[in-house]
C-alpha cells in the first residue's frame, strides 16, 4: 500500500498495473474507493479541469491524497474493492444511501415463537420475504393472527405477563403467555403460518377443508363456520399474493444524464409485478454500466435474503455484461442465476423494457428535484459554495405553551443527513416566547458545534432573524446567511414571505 498527494505529477510514480485506489480529504477520510486494470491510466482522468460532471468536481476539491494497493488480477481488485466500500462507507461511490432493506415477516425460535416485522438478517429466527409492499406485510400480519391467534409481543412483556391483554380478548391471539393453549396445539399453529408463507396453500386448504367436513359432519356448526371462515381468507391471501413463494424474477433497468444514474429495481413473484423502486447516484463518466450495476448488486444482495426461495433470478438490460469475479459471487453466495432463459422470456424482455422506462420517468423526476435545489443555490447567491454545501432547517414546537422543543434537520447535496438530525428540549422564562426558544435552540446547537451551515433556514419573520443573528454574535460566529420564512397574517400556502440576512 502507497501513499501519494493529490496531485498531477504523482501519477509518475503510480504504476500502470492493475490495483485499488482510495481517495482521502484533509480529515484523512475516505471519500471515495474505485479498481482500475491500469491505476494510472485511470487516475489520470480525474485531473482534467475541463470536467463538467458534479461528482469529479466534488472528489477534486475534497480529495487530498491518493493511496493504491496493487492485486495480481481484476478479480482480486473487485474483491478488495468491495470489502474496503463496505469498510469505510465512501460519500462518492455508488452506494445504498440508506441501511434500510425490505422488510421480512420473522418467526422467532422459542418454545412459543413470535411473529413480527424484522428488517435485518438473523440466524435466530425463520424469515419470510423480502416483500417490497409495506401494506402487503401488515396486510398478511394481520390475517395471520386473525387465523392461527399467533402472539406478537416482544418477550419481555411474554413472561410477564399473569393474565391475558387485549390481544386475546379481540381474538387475536390464543394467550400462550398464561398456557390458555397447549405446546403442541401452538406447535401446529405455527407450522400451518410456515405453510402459509411458503405458498403450500393448498395443503393447508386441504387440511382445513376437511377439519371442516368432520365438523359438520358431527353437527358441531360453529367450528365448520370457523374453518369456513380460515380457508376464505387464505383464498384472500393468495389471490393479493401476499404470501411468500418458491420462486421470484429480480429485474433491474438502468438510465442516466450528465449528472445523475438511475437503477429501478422491480421483483416478478408468482405472475405480478411488485412495487419497484428507484435508486440514485452521482454519475461518474468513468463508470460504464456493468461497472455501476456491478457495485450495485454487490451491495444489493448483501442487504437481501433469498434464502426463502428455492429459485432465484435476475434479468439485466442486454447492454449490461458483469464480469467473471462479479458472476461467481453473486451466483454462489447467493444461489442466484443473472440473465438465465426462461419460459415466457418474450413477457421478461417487455419487463425489461419497461424496468428501463421506470428508470428514465424516475431520472426526470429527480432532475425537477435537483434544479429546484440549483434555483434554491442561485436564489441566494450561494453557487460557489457548493462544494461543501449544507443547509439546516430549525422549527419550534409546543404544547399550548408547554413542553417546549428546537428541532434541527439537515441537508447536503445528496439530499437528507439524517445522522446529523437533532431535538433540543428547551426552558423557558416565559411560555410561548418563540424569540427566546429560536435564541436558546440556536446557542445549544452551535455552543460545541465547530462549523456553521452554508445556509440557516428558521420558520419566523423578522423578529425571529435578529434572535439567531443576536446568538450567534454571541457566540462570536462569522460568515453566516439566515433565511426566515414567514408565513403572514393569512398563512396561506404560496404566500410567505422570504427574509434574508447575510453576516460577513
Amino acid at each position: 500500500m502507497s501513499t501519494f498527494p493529490f496531485k498531477e505529477e504523482s501519477l509518475h510514480d503510480i504504476p500502470s498495473t492493475c490495483g485499488v485506489y482510495r481517495f482521502s480529504n484533509s480529515d484523512d477520510t475516505i471519500i471515495y474507493v474505485g479498481k482500475a486494470i491500469n491505476l494510472r491510466n485511470r487516475l489520470r482522468s480525474y485531473f482534467k479541469h475541463d470536467t463538467t460532471v458534479q461528482k469529479i468536481k466534488l472528489i477534486q476539491a475534497k480529495t487530498k491524497k491518493i493511496t493504491i494497493t496493487l492485486t495480481r488480477t481484476e478479480h482480486e481488485a473487485l474483491l478488495l474493492e468491495n470489502a474496503l466500500i463496505k469498510k469505510h462507507m465512501p460519500t462518492y461511490n455508488v452506494l445504498l444511501k440508506d441501511d434500510k432493506t425490505y422488510p421480512y415477516i420473522a418467526i422467532s425460535n422459542h418454545d412459543f415463537p413470535r411473529i413480527h416485522v424484522l428488517r435485518s438478517r438473523t440466524k435466530k429466527e425463520y424469515l419470510y420475504g423480502p416483500y417490497t409492499n409495506k401494506l402487503a406485510i401488515r396486510v398478511t400480519l394481520d390475517h395471520i393472527q386473525r387465523l392461527f391467534k399467533i402472539r406478537t409481543c416482544r418477550d419481555f412483556y411474554f413472561q410477564n405477563r399473569s393474565k391475558p391483554c387485549l390481544q386475546y380478548q379481540l381474538k387475536r391471539c390464543s394467550a400462550p403467555c398464561v398456557n390458555f393453549i397447549s405446546k403442541d396445539q401452538y406447535s401446529k399453529n405455527i407450522k400451518s403460518v410456515k405453510q402459509l408463507l411458503t405458498g403450500k396453500n393448498k395443503q393447508l386448504t386441504q387440511k382445513l377443508t376437511s377439519g371442516m367436513n368432520e365438523a359438520s359432519k358431527r353437527l358441531d356448526y360453529e367450528l365448520a363456520a370457523s374453518y369456513r371462515d380460515k380457508i376464505k381468507m387464505i383464498n384472500h391471501i393468495q389471490t393479493q399474493h401476499y404470501s411468500n413463494i418458491d420462486k421470484m424474477v429480480d429485474i433491474f433497468g438502468i438510465a442516466n444524464n450528465q449528472q445523475w444514474i438511475c437503477i429501478y429495481h422491480m421483483s416478478y413473484l408468482d405472475g405480478t409485478i411488485q412495487e419497484g423502486k428507484p435508486y440514485f447516484y452521482q454519475y461518474d463518466p468513468y463508470l460504464s454500466y456493468s461497472e455501476v450495476l456491478s457495485y450495485f448488486l454487490l451491495q444489493f444482495y448483501e442487504k437481501v435474503s433469498l434464502k426463502s426461495y428455492k429459485k432465484h433470478f435476475c434479468l439485466l438490460p442486454e447492454n449490461c455484461h458483469l464480469g467473471e469475479g462479479v458472476l461467481e459471487l453473486i451466483q454462489k453466495e447467493h444461489n442466484t442465476k443473472l440473465n438465465p432463459i426462461l419460459k415466457g422470456r418474450k413477457n421478461f424482455n417487455d419487463l425489461l423494457t419497461l424496468s428501463v422506462e421506470n428508470a428514465k420517468m424516475s431520472l426526470f423526476n429527480h432532475n425537477l428535484e435537483t434544479e429546484s435545489f440549483d434555483q434554491l443555490l442561485a436564489l441566494f447567491n450561494l453557487s460557489d459554495q457548493i462544494s461543501d454545501f449544507k443547509i439546516e432547517c430549525y422549527d419550534i414546537s409546543h404544547q399550548y405553551g408547554e413542553h417546549t422543543s428546537g428541532s434541527c434537520v439537515v441537508f447536503d447535496e445528496f439530499g437528507p443527513v439524517k445522522s446529523e438530525y437533532r431535538r433540543y428540549k428547551l426552558e423557558l422564562k416565559t411560555a410561548s416566547d418563540d424569540y427566546e426558544a429560536m435564541s436558546q435552540l440556536i446557542e445549544r446547537r452551535f455552543s460545541k458545534k465547530s462549523e456553521l451551515p452554508t445556509l440557516m433556514i428558521i420558520d419566523g419573520g423578522e423578529n425571529q432573524i435578529k434572535a439567531v443573528t443576536k446568538s450567534l454574535d454571541g457566540l462570536q460566529r462569522v460568515n453566516y446567511c439566515v433565511v426566515g420564512i414567514s408565513k403572514g397574517t393569512t398563512r396561506k400556502v404560496g404566500l410567505e414571505k422570504f427574509m434574508m440576512y447575510q453576516e460577513g
